[in-house]
């Protein structure tokens, strides 16, 4: 199964609302990824109103906020509890993380010069998430094709 995802990054609740529920009235997104780590305050994000319905499925992501860790892990934990669909993490975090109000878990590692992906992608997917996301930079078509090869030939679901 193949979907499409459009990642939104705002600086204030309100306008990531907007901008969610514009999406939602394009129909353009099977999901859409809200990054907390784009707004001013993330600590202070009003998740309650942000993810209230109606709305598409979301993936709430945050790679980095106030409180460091512990915070980012706290908030994502109460998205999950509010109803996202789906959480970002890192592959050490998925186990402790557990399945607060039943999200799905996306395992990710960012790795800019795209080294070895068939060893990221296990790494991704030993962790235990139930989707593997390799978010890496590529400079030529070679790198894109090795990039969507680890996808295509995995047997785990795969973000790539």
């Amino acid at each position: 199964m193949t979907l499409l995802a459009v990642a939104l990054s705002e600086r204030s609740c309100d306008r990531l609302r907007g901008a969610l529920l514009s999406e939602a009235a394009l129909g353009r997104a099977d999901l859409v990824e809200l990054r907390l780590d784009g707004l001013d305050d993330p600590a202070s994000a009003d998740l309650p109103r942000l993810l209230r319905r109606p709305r598409p499925p979301v993936i709430l992501t945050e790679r980095h906020g106030p409180g460091g860790p512990a915070g980012r892990l706290e908030r994502l934990r109460r998205g999950a509890e509010l109803g996202a669909e789906w959480v970002d993490l890192d592959p050490g975090e998925v186990a402790a993380f557990g399945r607060p109000g039943g999200a799905g878990r996306i395992a990710s590692l960012h790795d800019p010069a795209g080294r070895d992906l068939a060893q990221l992608h296990r790494t991704l997917v030993e962790s235990g998430a139930e989707v593997a996301k390799l978010a890496v930079t590529t400079s030529d078509a070679a790198d894109a094709a090795a990039l969507l090869r680890v996808a295509a030939d995995a047997a785990h679901p795969t973000i790539a």
